[in-house]
């Protein structure tokens, strides 16, 4: 495999579409709430995608992405978003705008944007 051919892929989609990313931060406990999760709900409050979970790691010298990623389509705001913490206390925002990354912390009602 070492001297074999490299293969790029590329994304040609016509239109990627819109997404949320979140970086949750705790206090009340590990600063990086493992088991956290994330939902974008519709305004019928079901799941507008998969919901979002936190990992510890994932093997051996390794570890997992704390970023959260939700998959938003065309939409330029969301209903609802919904973060349930490991300490089973729960936040919601509402109309939240897309195609932006924000810093949550556990009981607090701020969005935090992080810049472009």
């Amino acid at each position: 495999l070492l001297h074999e051919n490299s293969t790029l892929l590329t994304n040609t989609s016509p239109q990627p579409g819109l997404g949320i990313s979140l970086t949750l931060v705790s206090h009340r406990g590990e600063r990086h709430p493992v088991g956290a999760r994330s939902a974008v709900l519709r305004e019928d409050q079901t799941p507008l995608g998969p919901i979002q979970q936190l990992f510890a790691g994932h093997g051996y010298q390794s570890s997992a992405e704390t970023t959260l990623i939700h998959g938003c389509g065309p939409r330029k705001t969301v209903p609802t978003l919904q973060i349930t913490w490991p300490t089973g206390t729960s936040d919601a925002f509402y109309d939240v705008e897309t195609d932006s990354h924000y810093i949550l912390i556990e009981g607090h009602s701020t969005l935090w944007t992080l810049p472009k």
